[in-house]
């Protein structure tokens, strides 16, 4: 009769499935999520953190720069203020030369046909010098001889402007104190190119007046049924690239004063500022000469003037960022990473991460 075994008395319960979970593996590895997290969060906040030095050095930098162009800027406009009172000054001594040329010429008689040459000089020397003994002064007679013939006319060969040479022969011979004959010869002497060829026909033992000269020049080289010519030149007038200002306002200028010789100055002055406005050919700086409330040439000039040299300025100024991106360059350059500590390259670009 065989025997019956109880289940529960034969059953061997397994001791690796009945071994509970140990605590401590479940709670360590939330301690090691944690633990990397927090390690991130710190590099990351070390990024944070070099990142913002970097901007406030960078931001230093742009401060000193910027101030460094205002001081720039205040040292042209002091030297460009320097160099208006120094023209100013020239302008003044100019004058007070040519005042003082004009005195001395008021205190040199004319010489006649019944005076020597030598009579003539010490009546000079004793205006001048005020002084009775000539003999004492003979040293510094050629001075004064300079004085009188320092002013020398330019030549004119037909390719300039013949109304404004004969302003500037005029001006000399009235200086020099010549007479009428002398102002022919003279003008003669000063012809070059195709105006000597005009005068090819004057004989030399039957020169003509001053006034018949001049005539016949004006005609040649000023003739006044031209005046549909130059007038078309001055619509044509636009201005060339790179071309400043003040050459383009003195053409214009010269334009107008052939095509309206008989106009008043004010006149001429209003047409010579419209056309030059039109030359421009930009409407930023006719906008700015409108806006001024300027209606004469110089002041269109000037203010002109004032709005290229602003442009000259901010263009130099918006190449800065040029500058700006090659200190980042160098500063990445630089770099130190926080995960290798090695220079050169960022965190996100370390090839010892996994």
């Amino acid at each position: 009769m065989s025997s019956c075994v109880s289940p529960s008395e034969n059953f061997v319960p397994d001791s690796r499935a009945s071994t509970p979970v140990s605590d401590k593996s479940c709670a360590s590895r939330p301690d090691d999520v944690v633990n990397t997290m927090n390690k991130k969060v710190e590099v990351y906040t070390n990024i944070v953190n070099q990142f913002g030095r970097n901007l406030n050095t960078l931001g230093d930098r742009f401060n000193r720069f910027e101030t460094q162009l205002k001081i720039n800027n205040e040292k042209v406009e002091k030297l460009e203020n320097l160099s208006e009172s120094l023209l100013s000054s020239i302008s003044k001594i100019e004058d007070q030369v040519a005042n003082l040329c004009m005195s001395v010429l008021d205190k040199i008689p004319k010489v006649t046909n019944d005076c020597s040459c030598e009579h003539t000089i010490s009546n000079v020397t004793n205006k001048v010098c005020g002084s009775s003994e000539s003999n004492q002064l003979s040293n510094r007679e050629p001075v004064y001889i300079e004085t009188i013939g320092y002013t020398k006319p330019s030549k004119y060969d037909g390719t300039t402007n013949w109304l404004e040479y004969k302003l500037h022969f005029e001006a000399v011979a009235k200086l020099n104190n010549w007479s009428e004959d002398i102002k022919v010869l003279k003008l003669i002497t000063c012809m070059n190119g195709a105006a000597l060829s005009t005068l090819a026909d004057i004989e030399i033992d039957n020169i003509p007046t001053y006034c018949y000269l001049v005539k016949l020049l004006t005609k040649r080289f000023a003739p006044e049924n031209l005046t549909d010519v130059y007038m078309s030149q001055i619509d044509a007038c636009v201005r060339k690239p790179g071309q400043p200002l003040q050459e383009l306002a003195d053409n214009i200028k010269r334009l107008v004063r052939m095509a309206y010789p008989s106009a008043s100055l004010d006149t001429r002055d209003y047409l010579t500022y419209r056309a030059f406005r039109k030359a421009l050919n930009d409407h930023d700086l006719e906008l700015a000469i409108v806006q001024s409330n300027v209606e004469t040439i110089d002041g269109a000039l000037y203010c002109a003037l004032k709005c290229e040299t602003f442009r000259a300025r901010e263009k130099k100024f918006r190449q800065q960022p040029k500058f700006e991106t090659s200190v980042c360059i160098n500063a990445k350059a630089n770099q130190t990473c926080y995960f290798c500590n090695e220079k050169g390259h960022a965190i996100r670009d370390c090839p010892k991460r996994t």
